[in-house]
């Protein structure tokens, strides 16, 4: 979401990232002396011969949705366990490294965040979980992550917003990572915003990225969102609220700033249009890399598999 076309339109031919579809992939290893391989993914797996799968993935699913990780047999440590989710679901969780402590610390991890995220937003939105620690940086995915340990809660979280909840272009993801990093700073509340104006929901509609403010004046503006919606409950009860209504759906800024206003009955448009829309000065600091997404390189990347 950082890196223009960086989904599963590198690899096949794929609908946009606001359409949602059924896919089912059949995977098979053609060649002499292969290695016995295996899959992880988020979609259902089958092996029908050795070095053969077929994985169907969910209705909801977009470009941004699939998990397919493909290696051979033994290169992972793994580990799995049941969480029993509140509304009494028990989802599998599969956690696996190439190092045996980064397994154990996302085991006793994972546990803790999930319990946090279902006490603040509701059950755990999808059928399972899927953990690879990789050591570096995080993507996230439809209850799936590639991730470090210290990027999990921030990964796991958008299991419910950016992949739960999802956005429909460029000029809405900020919205994602605010929330997460609004989350990784404790849920604060502020009186004001400490920005002038950014221009995150203002790009060209064509636009397909998201902006790298999100994790900084975002955060800010979540947190300044908490503040004002305190009689309420606070921004966690208004995003519980709100992931329940559109769980699987796809939304945009407008819809957001619409619910926000919706539910506490107040008016936003000045602030949204200062602080989102950039419709005063906008604030010419720099976009800061985020430590929980870092850009890697095609290599970097390639190497963490």
């Amino acid at each position: 979401d950082l890196q223009d076309r960086s989904y599963i339109e590198k690899y096949l031919p794929t609908s946009l990232e606001y359409d949602t579809y059924n896919m089912n992939l059949e995977v098979k290893l053609i060649g002499k002396n292969i290695d016995e391989h295996k899959v992880y993914t988020n979609g259902d797996l089958s092996k029908t011969t050795k070095n053969q799968f077929s994985i169907r993935f969910p209705a909801y699913f977009s470009s941004s949705s699939f998990y397919f990780h493909l290696a051979p047999k033994n290169k992972f440590i793994e580990h799995r366990y049941i969480h029993k989710s509140i509304n009494g679901r028990d989802v599998g969780v599969l956690i696996y490294s190439k190092n045996q402590s980064n397994v154990n610390k996302a085991k006793a991890d994972s546990k803790n965040v999930l319990k946090e995220l279902e006490s603040k937003l509701g059950a755990w939105p999808h059928k399972s979980l899927v953990i690879y620690v990789a050591g570096r940086g995080g993507m996230e995915y439809c209850g799936a992550t590639i991730t470090s340990l210290s990027a999990l809660g921030h990964e796991l979280i958008h299991s419910y917003f950016a992949r739960g909840v999802m956005p429909v272009d460029g000029n809405s993801g900020w919205m994602d990572e605010a929330i997460a990093s609004w989350r990784d700073g404790g849920y604060k509340a502020v009186r004001s915003p400490n920005f002038s104006s950014t221009s995150m929901a203002a790009h060209s509609s064509y636009r397909r990225t998201t902006d790298r403010k999100a994790y900084t004046q975002g955060a800010n503006f979540m947190a300044y969102l908490n503040y004002e919606l305190e009689s309420q409950g606070g921004l966690i009860t208004f995003l519980k609220d709100y992931h329940d209504k559109y769980s699987h759906g796809r939304v945009s800024t407008k819809i957001f700033k619409k619910e926000i206003e919706y539910f506490s009955g107040k008016n936003f448009t000045a602030q949204f249009n200062t602080y989102i829309f950039g419709k005063r000065s906008i604030d010419k600091t720099s976009d800061q890399e985020n430590p929980y997404h870092p850009i890697l390189s095609e290599q970097e990347l390639k190497d963490l598999l």
